[in-house]
C-alpha cells in the first residue's frame, strides 16, 4: 500500500468489514503499528467492537479481567478531544497500583505502547481507535 491516500481510495471500495479491516491493518503496519482496535464505549462499558487485531491472548485477558474498569487509556479517552500517546497517560496521570500492574500485564502480553484516536458522539457515545505495538 502506498500510503494513507491509497488506503482511503481502496477503503471506499471495501465491501465488508473484514476487507476494510485488512486494508486498515496493512496501512497501519506501514507506519510501524502491528495491532489495532476499533471499539465503541458507553462510559467504561465496552459496546460494539468493529475489529480487533491483537497478540494472541490479549483480548481474552482484557475481557476476563474486566480491565476496562482500570485501564488508564480508556479513562483518558473519555476526556480527550484529540489523539494522544499512551506514554502521555503514564507521564501525566498518577496511576494506582492496579493500573501499574495492568500496564505490566499488557507488556507481558506484547502490548506496550500506542496512540489513541477518540471520537465523541451524542449521548456519551465514544468510539476509539487504538494503534499499538
Amino acid at each position: 500500500m502506498r500510503g494513507f491516500e491509497d488506503y482511503v481510495d481502496r477503503s471506499r471500495r471495501a465491501a465488508t468489514v473484514t476487507e476494510l479491516s485488512s486494508l486498515y491493518s496493512a496501512m497501519i503496519e506501514t507506519e510501524g503499528y502491528e495491532n489495532s482496535v476499533l471499539i465503541s464505549l458507553r462510559g467504561r462499558n465496552i459496546g460494539r467492537i468493529g475489529w480487533v487485531k491483537v497478540p494472541t491472548g490479549y483480548d481474552d485477558a482484557y475481557v476476563q479481567n474486566r480491565w476496562e474498569r482500570i485501564d488508564p487509556v480508556v479513562a483518558c479517552s473519555l476526556r480527550a478531544m484529540r489523539p494522544f500517546f499512551w506514554s502521555d497517560v503514564a507521564e501525566q496521570t498518577k496511576l494506582s497500583k492496579a493500573q501499574t500492574d495492568f500496564i505490566e500485564e499488557c507488556k507481558g502480553l506484547r502490548v506496550q505502547s500506542g496512540i489513541v484516536f477518540p471520537f465523541h458522539g451524542p449521548g456519551h457515545h465514544l468510539d476509539i481507535c487504538l494503534l499499538y505495538t
